[in-house]
């Protein structure tokens, strides 16, 4: 089973991969874009119980006073799905190290999980 989990900053929190990413698309000359926003996506694989998803998101995945999560799934959306918004999502290529990923897989393991 794919779980896909969503990180953002909280409402208020200023979001500085966002605004980076704004700076460069004025600085491109397109004045177009009014604001972005950046979600960190996590696919996990597997079939954790509801306890040790939870646990894994709000243990490792975010930082409970700056940021929130979702769940993706058939009856729940992610944060923008619904906004009048563009979605452009970045991914590492195949075959191309991934540090978080490592990092996560270790961390889980050594929740027991």
């Amino acid at each position: 089973m794919l779980l896909r989990v969503e990180v953002k900053d909280k409402d208020g929190i200023f979001d500085a991969v966002g605004e980076s990413v704004k700076k460069g698309i004025i600085d491109l000359g397109l004045n177009c874009v009014e604001d972005v926003r950046s979600v960190q996506i996590y696919n996990l694989v597997g079939s954790p119980s509801q306890k040790d998803l939870s646990r894994i998101c709000t243990e490792l995945l975010i930082d409970r006073i700056s940021q929130e999560f979702c769940v993706v799934s058939n009856n729940r959306r992610g944060f923008f799905e619904d906004a009048k918004a563009t979605i452009v999502e970045v991914a590492c290529n195949p075959g191309v190290m991934d540090p978080v990923q490592d990092s996560a897989l270790k961390a889980i393991k050594d929740l027991g999980i």
